[in-house]
């Protein structure tokens, strides 16, 4: 069972010391995803609030994930997941984003979540659609736009 921890001077090297599986390069290094998510929301809330955590196992981080906040247009925007190569084939992406998903729709502030996917990272995409996110349009920054409406 995946657990979310908040990133802190205690997980904060295992969150930068994460490597993705050899040959497989769709998200930012977890430092550059850090360094944006200061840049664009956590301290300077240029754009939107951007709320960066921990994934864990057992109390072990095992992946990262990112989040931006478009409240105003009733999103949540899943912005980086990522799971350290040592931890990829046991479900723990998908047991992540599901709880994500879960929590996001709970809150009750959010009508839908959106997300990029670069379509080469066609297990992504299937990850994605499985749960019930769709196509949104045309290719944007090499990026498919996806889409989950709450109903």
């Amino acid at each position: 069972m995946v657990q979310f921890q908040k990133i802190t001077d205690k997980n904060f090297i295992a969150i930068l010391d994460m490597k993705q599986a050899e040959g497989r390069h769709f998200v930012p290094p977890n430092a550059e995803s850090l360094a944006q998510a200061w840049m664009y929301g956590e301290n300077r809330n240029i754009y939107a609030p951007v709320y960066s955590f921990a994934i864990c196992e057992d109390g072990v981080p095992v992946g990262f994930m990112q989040l931006y906040d478009e409240a105003e247009k009733g999103s949540m925007y899943l912005w980086r997941v990522m799971i350290d190569a040592s931890a990829q084939g046991r479900g723990l992406g998908t047991a992540a984003v599901k709880k994500v998903i879960d929590l996001v729709k709970a809150s009750g502030k959010y009508s839908r979540m959106e997300l990029g996917c670069k379509p080469e990272n066609a297990g992504a995409v299937r990850l994605y659609e499985k749960l019930g996110f769709c196509p949104a349009g045309e290719l944007e920054d090499g990026e498919l736009p996806m889409r989950l409406d709450f109903q």
